[in-house]
């Protein structure tokens, strides 16, 4: 890859390898997520997306090849440096019993702070901010478990806005949640994005994917199956060697995006 073409990625993984146990489930990626987009990476269960992003935080130590950061090997960066440059919202998150939404996404500013310096102006403007963006202001004073699911996805990305990262990365961020609330906290990633950050997400729905993705990210079995925009890649033909099943793929009538459409199972017809 080019001094000039990696100057444009945020983030890059050359030659990765990673797993679990011992056992590889990354085999060897190269792929670079462009500073400033939307990419989202979609494929089958058990293809090593969420073990890529993973390794993107610096959560799991590759078995061979490295991760990049800005051009830099991430293995070198501290954890409170890596913290003010690269933000995480996980698929599970923990909520301390009893804590209420503004301290919660208080917490992203800890990178932030030290023995020396605690709390701050510069603190309360951040998490104020970020609370609007998310619109999450008006529940500041509510317990964390007394929030729907929706609710508490907005204020989990509210924790990790307010810790202040140009590049946010997000494991599967509307799992467990209904269509509408998808569709809130997807729309609030793009919002984002066009705010200036730099989103990875990992996603099941590739609908979804087509639709918000500016970077399209396929694996499947621990490679990169295909990745670029979503109408240059997404096709019949794509779907059936990264998913195995037959299907239609359609402009979407709304975003002219790729809509993927199953095809019927055997012997079904409509009505």
């Amino acid at each position: 890859m080019s001094v000039a073409a990696s100057a444009t990625l945020a983030l890059e993984a050359r030659g990765l390898v990673a797993g679990h146990g011992g056992r590889a489930v990354l085999d060897g990626i190269d792929i670079g997520f462009p500073r400033g987009g939307f990419s989202i990476v979609v494929g089958p269960n058990a293809s090593g997306k969420s073990t890529l992003l993973r390794c993107l935080a610096s959560l799991i130590r590759p078995m061979a090849g490295e991760v990049r950061l800005d051009g830099e090997n991430i293995a070198g960066l501290g954890r409170r440096v890596l913290a003010r440059r690269l933000g995480l919202l996980p698929q599970h998150m923990e909520f301390p019993e009893g804590i209420r939404v503004e301290e919660l996404v208080g917490r992203g500013r800890h990178p932030h702070q030290s023995l020396l310096r605690q709390w701050s102006d510069a603190d309360e403007v951040a998490v104020t901010d970020a609370m609007r963006v998310t619109g999450t202001a008006s529940l500041a004073g509510r317990p964390v478990q007394q929030l729907s699911g929706g609710q508490r996805q907005r204020v989990s990305i509210a924790m990790a806005l307010a810790q202040e990262t140009p590049i946010l990365l997000l494991d599967e961020p509307t799992t467990y949640l209904d269509l509408a609330h998808q569709i809130e906290v997807l729309d609030l990633c793009l919002t984002l994005n066009r705010l200036g950050k730099t989103l990875v997400a990992v996603l099941h729905d590739l609908n979804l994917a087509c639709r918000y993705a500016s970077h399209l990210v396929a694996m499947k079995d621990g490679r990169i199956a295909a990745q670029g925009a979503p109408a240059d890649i997404v096709s019949a033909s794509f779907v059936a060697r990264v998913f195995g099943i037959d299907a239609l793929v359609l402009p979407d009538p709304l975003t002219g995006t790729p809509m993927v459409i199953p095809a019927a199972p055997h012997g079904h017809r409509a009505g």
